[in-house]
Parts: structure tokens; sequence; C-alpha cells
């Protein structure tokens, strides 16, 4: 059992790592390395990016839930990575599908999670002001 823990523990940091990594190459300019790095990071969470862009909210949950024992970080870490990747995304239905998901994602870890994050809920309030903005005329929750 000790194993397993290390290694999820050690993949939660690697995907710490890499986010890093990829908000770096997005502030340097090389939104192409950060693509690349994107689609790492999804696929170090266990399936390929497509499963992650197509896959609706409860998909997305019923799967991390289903892994171990770590979920609530994989869930934090895949919204932090839909939230990043939807800064760098062109098309704007596939930006607010990822922001939506990113939101949601981290309303889930909010409500499951017995920790409180300041950054959590300001990104939160960031999505929705965004998405506003993109749909002045429909006021999100």
């Amino acid at each position: 059992m000790n194993v397993e823990k290390d290694y999820i523990l050690r993949l939660i940091q690697n995907l710490i790592d890499a986010i890093k990594r990829i908000t770096h190459g997005i502030d340097q300019g090389d939104i192409e390395q950060a693509r690349i790095e994107i689609n790492k990071v999804y696929e170090l969470l266990g399936k390929p990016a497509t499963f992650f862009y197509k896959a609706n909210f409860d998909e997305l949950i019923n799967y991390l839930n289903s892994k171990d024992n770590y979920h609530l970080e994989k869930i934090d870490s895949l919204a932090q990575l839909m939230f990043i990747n939807a800064k760098i995304e062109v098309s704007q239905e596939a930006k607010c599908l990822m922001l939506e998901k990113a939101k949601k994602l981290w309303e889930y870890y909010g409500e499951h999670s017995k920790e409180y994050s300041f950054e959590r809920e300001q990104n939160i309030s960031h999505i929705k002001c965004i998405l506003e903005n993109i749909f002045p005329a429909k006021k999100l929750q």
C-alpha cells in the first residue's frame, strides 16, 4: 500500500510541476510548447486530452473518483489544467467549455474538501467574470 501511496504522491507532484512549466511557457510566449506540455499532463491523469475535452462533468468526476483515494487532488489539478488550457484556446466554444468544467471541478473540490483555498475561490470568480463577458445575457450561478 505504501508503494501505491508513494506513486500517487509522485504523480500529483509531477502534475503540479508540469502545470508550473505550462504557466511559465505561456508567460514566455511559448504557446506551442505549452500545448505539448498540456497534452502530456492530461495523459498523466490516465487518458488522452480528447477524453477530458469531450467528457461531461459527471464523467470526469466518475473517472477521477474511481482511480484512488487522491481523487480530490487530481480534480484540483484537472481544474487548474483546464483553466490554463482555456487561456490559450483559440476556439471560443472550446474555451467556454473548459472554463465551465474548471469552475465546476473547483466547486466540487470546495464542497468535498476540508480545506479552504482563497486562490481557488478567486479562480472561480475570475471564470464567472470571463464567462459573463462572453455571454453577457447569461447570468451564471
